[in-house]
């Protein structure tokens, strides 16, 4: 007989993750098996994860943000990239994504459509 304690658990399917780009007004999000990249006009993020919707198309995950401003900026500086998380939810081919920097209160929020092209058009 085997003890119930190590009965292995149930499998649950993996959900696979998000890939391929995304575009929407001003922003284009770069989705990888491992995380993705996220470019605004001035802006730019590094999804640190896999993007993987729950049933109901949520997600939530980490990474990092750094925004510039316009001009010219030293060769050598470093990029002043802050903590963010980044939440949403998949619709089909709609993604509707909250980006939360660290320390800021308000949230940017975007919609982007699979496959869409977008040229960004970057702050200067």
């Amino acid at each position: 007989m085997i003890s119930s304690a190590h009965a292995a658990p149930p499998s649950v399917p993996s959900v696979p993750p998000l890939t391929g780009d995304w575009g929407g007004p001003q922003v284009r999000l770069q989705l990888t098996e491992t995380g993705g990249k996220l470019d605004l006009a001035c802006a730019s993020a590094i999804i640190d994860m896999p993007v993987r919707p729950d049933a109901a198309g949520k997600f939530v995950v980490l990474g990092r943000y750094d925004s510039f401003t316009g001009g010219p900026t030293p060769a050598d500086a470093a990029p002043a990239m802050a903590k963010a998380h980044f939440d949403g939810h998949v619709e089909g081919d709609t993604m509707h994504l909250s980006v939360h920097r660290h320390g800021e209160k308000a949230a940017e929020n975007y919609t982007l459509e699979r496959g869409r092209r977008v040229k960004l058009i970057r702050c200067g």
